[in-house]
């Protein structure tokens, strides 16, 4: 690593310094995937050791923690621009590449997905359809809120807190507890609400499970 750790602050956050001892610094050559991921921070500590750096990544993912992408604010050397994880043809690359791109979606199907406006929604319509839907995608934060409580209510679900069944998602990264930006949850079960404090047992849909004790 190009980075050992320091003692904790005294908020409890780990802090990091450069390790000029890395294997950086004997390595011919030091390949970064994901390099949207990297601040510029990180970014000049790898520089620093003057190591010939590859990086591979989409300027479209997700940015660090704080700040830009310090390798995709930089002019690409190579762009690759054609898409070959899906069949050719496939809705969902032109979906993608339009909204890349600044468009916006008309209503309609696409393969297997729909694009819907919100007052198009009948009640029937939203159980029938939304309800059997993987995942639902809106456009606001507004709309994600009045959207998750009317689907709890079709299912019966009016308690504020989480319930069993419920799909969760990590809104801010936590290194102390493992969790991360975006990670997401189905509810298994929880706990007896204590002092502003609710236990949950989470199965996450990418890791081993947890016990994470979450603020209500």
């Amino acid at each position: 690593s190009a980075r050992r750790s320091c003692p904790r602050s005294a908020s409890g956050e780990p802090s990091f310094s450069l390790n000029r001892n890395s294997d950086v610094k004997k390595a011919g050559l030091v390949v970064i995937d994901e390099c949207s991921m990297v601040d510029e921070e990180l970014g000049r500590d790898l520089m620093s050791f003057g190591t010939p750096v590859l990086v591979l990544g989409d300027p479209a993912q997700l940015p660090p923690v704080k700040g830009g992408g310090f390798f995709t604010e930089q002019e690409p050397d190579v762009m690759l621009t054609e898409v070959h994880r899906q069949a050719r043809g496939n809705p969902l690359i032109r979906m993608s590449m339009d909204i890349r791109a600044g468009e916006r979606l008309a209503p309609g199907d696409y393969g297997s997905s729909r694009v819907m406006t919100r007052g198009s929604i009948g009640k029937e319509e939203m159980a029938n359809l939304v309800l059997a839907s993987d995942q639902v995608l809106v456009g606001r934060n507004k709309t994600r809120r009045d959207f998750n409580i009317r689907m709890r209510e079709l299912m019966g679900r009016r308690d504020p807190l989480p319930v069993a069944g419920d799909k969760v998602v990590c809104l801010r990264n936590n290194k102390t507890k493992g969790l991360l930006n975006g990670a997401t949850f189905t509810v298994k079960a929880v706990g007896k609400a204590k002092t502003g404090m609710v236990t949950m047992r989470l199965d996450p849909d990418d890791i081993s499970a947890l016990n994470v004790k979450a603020v209500s």
